[in-house]
């Protein structure tokens, strides 16, 4: 599988942006956000990424409708539903073709860890990826002085997830 393909079949599948992050350049990341130590034996991180639809900020640039197009569609269903669908068709599609992926939303990194170290060597428990670092590495754009993740493409309007491979 070339990268061209795997590209082209996330497309297919519904995301609007994809970037592949080698793990070479992600190897000396503190193990509390290290992609490896998740996977071990992994190659690269593939960052996918799903438009916040334009619309569904309408309702808060006028302000007469806050509850319903933003939340649904701009936030909870776009990352629960329709990101989640489009990260799961493609670790199928990765594992037809003889790879191994692990799913992963974009979580913020402020989490605390979850209970203790399994290993002397291991992190504690949840290791959680800096999403925004991963999608600059894989080329999708950059952190902006607000915080947000930019892109070419949408600016600060998009929702991502991670396939550690």
């Amino acid at each position: 599988m070339t990268a061209q393909e795997l590209k082209a079949a996330a497309k297919g599948f519904g995301a609007d942006l994809v970037g592949i992050a080698s793990i070479d350049v992600l190897r000396d990341l503190p193990r509390e956000i290290n992609p490896l130590a998740i996977h071990s034996r992994a190659r690269s991180v593939i960052v996918l990424g799903r438009k916040v639809l334009r619309g569904a900020l309408r309702g808060y640039e006028q302000g007469n409708e806050l509850d319903n197009a933003y939340p649904e569609f701009g936030l909870f269903s776009l990352e629960d539903n329709f990101l989640a669908k489009t990260t799961y068709d493609v670790s199928i599609w990765m594992e037809r073709h003889g790879f191994e992926a692990v799913p992963l939303f974009a979580y913020e990194v402020d989490k605390q860890p979850v209970g203790v170290p399994v290993a002397p060597d291991k992190p504690a428990p949840n290791v959680i990826l800096q999403y925004r670092l991963l999608a600059q590495a894989a080329g999708l754009g950059e952190t902006g002085l607000n915080g947000l993740f930019l892109t070419p493409e949408f600016g600060p309007r998009q929702r991502f997830a991670m396939l550690v491979s």
